[in-house]
């Protein structure tokens, strides 16, 4: 039995290409011979090397809506590559397969041609809240009277050839619909539905298929539909995730040019701030508007007040916690309930401790909301993208800093952690960040702390490779002739493991603590743990919430 999966991964979304691959290939149809066509700009893919059933095929990045709505055009331009397959799947980046599927649960059987998931947002609603396409105009158009189902874009597929037929019937709508200069509600999902309208040879998949991370809804979690939220900024998800039109805006931008110039810049940008936000939360709320702007609402009101403790800290022009110096320009309050209170407030970093300092923060700040132990299983961070804690810091136990240690920072962005290291009386910290812009005022926090903080402006990985800016921390210690290390802490997007790959000799020689952040990607605590005891097996470790400790 071969089965063919059809897989985009062009910009930002390659990073979830490891973990959907692996999850994969361990528990989808294990006993299957898949085939992978993955659609990116990347230059190359992880386990192409290893695996000849995986086949990049180059494709453009097409931007916001086109890298969704053109999928099936760039399906069909491949469909000679389909002729020997038993099945065909398209999956969305973001999936990650959770349980062990099995032929009967997934592939369809006997009158079944085509396999399609219900929509984990409108499982349970009436058909006149379906989000379906109703501009007549539109190839994707369902009338008030049709449609019983509400599918979801995420996971779609079935028999090959009837697969490819309908591939091939939503290109051509497509196309005519752009041809005419229309765009459905929801894009290539409005086609499915409308291809799926009055079909009967349909296999529907519960929702579980499509469980989104951040939601809890009554059926087992057999793929998990991760969070964007967590891998890209809360203002690009709710510009491309909210539906909010590009019309709509461009009715607002039109109305505000016929005033002055000044009067016009501010409303513009106002306007821009609080739709966005809005567009976001109505996303979140599943269109619910009144939960969205109260959340809208409730969430300002809960910023004010923790400004207001921020601004209790300022001397003159700078805000020093502690004699932990800081531009405000740093300051989010994330990092201020992370890094900043629990060290002015010298919490002991023990489980009971922790747990007791966050509690008390969420009963003061209403709207904050905490990452549960398990990650698989936490609440959504996702409230507004305003206050929002990981409920963890990055001391625990032995795992701090002692006088004269000499400390790596990766991923050090705003400087926040680096300055808590230097008030600790570290010795020196080498902070890592190889972004400039992501990196707000990092040379301001350096000069505030006595210039003891270094900067490096390098990617941290399992080698070094000159091309593209990344050193091993191996190499980095003999260039510099860095005799120890004592602490290092690490929040670098998923690139831990690699991170500790590149550090055997530091683990070896100089044993440091290390506080590794484990929320990037459902792997990351085991191959973060893997990593640091082959290392060195002599490791202790302690898992916290987001977060593995060791020394």
């Amino acid at each position: 039995m071969k089965i063919g999966i059809l897989y985009i991964c062009t910009g930002k979304y390659t990073v979830f290409w490891k973990d959907f691959y692996l999850s994969c290939e361990k528990n989808f149809i294990p006993e299957a011979e898949k085939h992978y066509f993955v659609f990116t700009d990347s230059p190359e893919l992880a386990f192409e090397k290893e695996n000849k059933n995986i086949h990049r095929i180059y494709q453009e990045n097409l931007g916001w809506p086109d890298n969704t709505l053109m999928r099936f055009d760039m399906f069909s331009k491949i469909q000679e590559k389909f002729a020997n397959l038993d099945y065909l799947f398209f999956f969305n980046a973001d999936l990650v397969c959770l349980e062990m599927i099995k032929v009967t649960d997934f592939l369809p059987v006997s009158n079944e041609n085509l396999v399609a998931v219900l929509h984990p947002g409108y499982f349970s609603k009436k058909r006149k809240n379906f989000p379906y396409e109703t501009k007549k105009l539109s190839s994707a158009s369902i009338d008030t009277f049709s449609g019983k189902y509400y599918f979801a874009g995420g996971l779609n597929g079935g028999k090959t050839s009837f697969f490819l037929q309908a591939i091939l019937e939503m290109k051509k709508n497509i196309d005519l619909d752009k041809k005419n200069g229309i765009v459905a509600k929801w894009h290539d999902e409005s086609h499915w539905n409308k291809y799926l309208e009055k079909r009967t040879d349909v296999k529907i998949l519960h929702p579980g298929y499509l469980y989104p991370e951040a939601s809890n809804i009554p059926f087992e979690k057999v793929i998990l539909l991760r969070d964007k939220r967590k891998y890209f900024s809360y203002q690009a998800v709710g510009k491309k995730e909210s539906g909010f039109s590009i019309n709509s805006f461009k009715k607002v931008k039109t109305a505000i040019e016929n005033i002055g110039f000044i009067q016009r810049f501010l409303i513009w940008q106002l306007m821009k701030r609080w739709i966005n936000r809005l567009s976001l939360l109505r996303t979140i709320y599943r269109n619910d508007k009144a939960n969205a702007i109260k959340s809208y609402i409730k969430n300002d009101y809960e910023y004010a007040k923790i400004k207001r403790e921020i601004d209790s800290f300022k001397v003159g022009n700078i805000y020093d916690f502690g004699g932990v110096k800081l531009p405000l320009s740093v300051i989010t309050a994330d990092t201020f309930l992370n890094v900043l209170k629990p060290a002015v407030e010298k919490i002991k970093y023990e489980t009971v401790e922790i747990e007791k300092f966050y509690a008390e923060q969420q009963k003061k700040y209403k709207t904050l909301v905490y990452w549960k132990d398990n990650y698989l299983d936490r609440e959504p961070d996702y409230i507004g993208g305003h206050i929002i804690s990981h409920g963890f810091t990055y001391f625990f136990k032995e795992v701090n800093i002692n006088k004269n240690d000499v400390v790596v920072d990766l991923g050090a962005a705003p400087g926040d952690f680096s300055a808590v290291c230097i008030q600790k009386e570290a010795f020196k910290v080498y902070a890592f960040e190889p972004e400039e812009n992501s990196s707000s005022n990092l040379e301001g926090v350096r000069t505030l702390n006595e210039n003891k903080i270094e900067i490096v402006r390098k990617y941290c990985g399992a080698e070094t490779k000159e091309p593209t800016n990344t050193i091993s921390l191996d190499d980095f210690v003999k260039m510099n002739h860095i005799t120890k290390i004592d602490f290092i802490k690490s929040d670098i997007e998923g690139a831990e493991a690699k991170a500790l790959i590149g550090a055997k000799n530091i683990l070896a020689t100089y044993r440091p603590k290390l506080a590794f952040c484990t929320y990037h990607s459902i792997s990351d605590e085991r191959d973060i743990e893997k990593a640091i005891l082959e290392g060195n097996p002599n490791y202790k470790i302690y898992k916290q919430k987001g977060v593995l400790y060791a020394y």
